[in-house]
């Protein structure tokens, strides 16, 4: 999903003293307004963050086991 990395990019950019509704932005990146708002808060993470908690393994510790089996 390209369009909401982007959109916070331009709602990070903007001008604090401006005003600035969610919607206007939404819109604009044809997002949907109440995931734009929960990303740029920080109350919903990417999916690939989201999974990053739940990894039991460390990505070298994956890489080294992939190596390891494919070596049997």
């Amino acid at each position: 999903m390209e369009a909401i990395p982007a959109a916070i990019e331009a709602t990070e950019s903007r001008d604090p003293e401006e005003d600035f509704p969610y919607r206007k932005v939404a819109e604009q990146f044809n997002v949907d307004r109440t995931t734009l708002s929960r990303h740029y808060k920080g109350a919903q993470a990417s999916r690939a963050g989201a999974a990053s908690k739940r990894q039991y393994l460390t990505p070298q510790q994956e890489e080294e086991l992939v190596q390891y089996i494919e070596g049997l």
